[in-house]
């Protein structure tokens, strides 16, 4: 049918790279281990897929998005 072939079109489900599907797949990993007392994403700040990390992680353990030298905290502001 005409929508069967437009669904097919829009499909973007395979569309991640190997590399992004690789750091999605070991980033949900981290999300089960009880033991990480937070996380340190380190990427652009208009990258999507650095983003998605973040947004992966954020509801399970105490994520900085590291996006520039000013995003780095001191001990006392990690604590």
């Amino acid at each position: 049918s005409k929508h069967r072939a437009l669904n097919k079109f829009i499909d973007t489900s395979d569309t991640l790279c190997y590399a992004t599907y690789e750091n999605q797949s070991a980033t949900n990993s981290l999300t089960s281990i009880k033991e990480i007392e937070f996380v340190f994403v380190v990427g652009g700040e208009k990258s999507s897929n650095t983003t998605h990390l973040v947004e992966i992680l954020d509801p399970f353990h105490k994520t900085f998005f590291i996006r520039n030298a000013e995003s780095i905290k001191t001990k006392s502001e990690l604590i």
